[in-house]
C-alpha cells in the first residue's frame, strides 16, 4: 500500500510562523492565523524585504516535529510504502524557491533517516501521483487517485465542516495516532 504524506503542518508545525514572528518582532500564535498563507500577515510594502529574510533563514531549523509523527511514520514506513510529498514553490518569490528542496531534504534526512531519500517528492501538483492513501493539511492537495484521503487538522482548515469533507470523501485526523488508526483500519477492512 502506497502512502503519500505532506511535510509542512503535517509532519512538522508551521515553520512560516516562526520566520514571520522573527521578521516582524511579533508573537503571533498559530491560533491567530486563519488563512493558508501565513506570510499574508506581512504588510505589502515589506514583502520584498521579508522574502529576502525568509530565504536567508532556514525555517526547518526552527520547526518542531508534531507529536508521535516520528514513531508513526517509522511504523508506517516499516509496514507500507511511504513517500513524503511536499510543495516547495513560494507564491511570493518563485525564483528563489528551489533552495527549499534542499532544506526540506536535509530536514527529512536528519530527522527521518528511516525513509529512503528516493521517496522524497517535491511538487505542488500532488494529484498527478497515484497512491492508496493521501495525508495532507490542504484539502485541494487531497485531489487525485487515492482510496483513503486524510485531512490533517491545521490552523487554516479547522472551519471545514464534516459535510464538506464527506462531499470530497475525506476523513479528518487530528493527530498522528489517529492517522495510524485510520490507515490500519482501512488496511484491515480491505484485506482479502
Amino acid at each position: 500500500m502506497r502512502i503519500i504524506v505532506d511535510l509542512d503542518d503535517v509532519i512538522c508545525d508551521c515553520g512560516m510562523l516562526y520566520v514571520v514572528n522573527k521578521f516582524l518582532n511579533t508573537n503571533y500564535d498559530i491560533n491567530d492565523i486563519t488563512r493558508y498563507y501565513v506570510q499574508d500577515l506581512i504588510p505589502e510594502d515589506k514583502m520584498e524585504d521579508f522574502m529576502t529574510f525568509f530565504f536567508d533563514n532556514n525555517m526547518y531549523e526552527l520547526v518542531k516535529i508534531n507529536d508521535d509523527a516520528k514513531e508513526v511514520l517509522k511504523y508506517l514506513n516499516d509496514t507500507y510504502e511511504v513517500y513524503i510529498c511536499s510543495a516547495y514553490v513560494v507564491k511570493d518569490d518563485v525564483s528563489r524557491s528551489g533552495i527549499l528542496t534542499l532544506r526540506k531534504h536535509n530536514f527529512l534526512y536528519q530527522n527521518f533517516s528511516f525513509i529512503n531519500p528516493n521517496h522524497y517528492i517535491f511538487t505542488s501538483s500532488k494529484d498527478i501521483i497515484s497512491a492508496d492513501v493521501r495525508i495532507d493539511d490542504k484539502l485541494s492537495n487531497l485531489k487525485g487517485e487515492a482510496k483513503l484521503k486524510l485531512l490533517y487538522t491545521a490552523y487554516h482548515n479547522k472551519e471545514l465542516s464534516d459535510k464538506e469533507l464527506q462531499k470530497e470523501s475525506v476523513v479528518r485526523v487530528n493527530n498522528w495516532l489517529e492517522i495510524k488508526q485510520a490507515i490500519d483500519n482501512y488496511n484491515n477492512d480491505n484485506r482479502m
